[in-house]
């Protein structure tokens, strides 16, 4: 099987687990103004506005 190499981007406010622990970066965007990026364990690890997020 061949990699592709592609960018998708993918804008929710849905916030399942299986879905974005399936992308290899997510950028948290509050007010038009990025203010976390990483990948899933490290968005949570910052336990900023994405975890706040994702707990509510």
């Amino acid at each position: 099987m061949s990699t592709l190499d592609y960018t998708i981007i993918f804008i929710t406010h849905d916030l399942r687990e299986n879905i974005l622990k399936s992308v290899d970066e997510i950028i948290f965007i509050d007010d038009g103004t990025v203010v976390e990026q990483g990948s899933y364990v490290e968005m949570l690890n910052y336990n900023g506005f994405f975890r706040r997020m994702k707990n509510y």
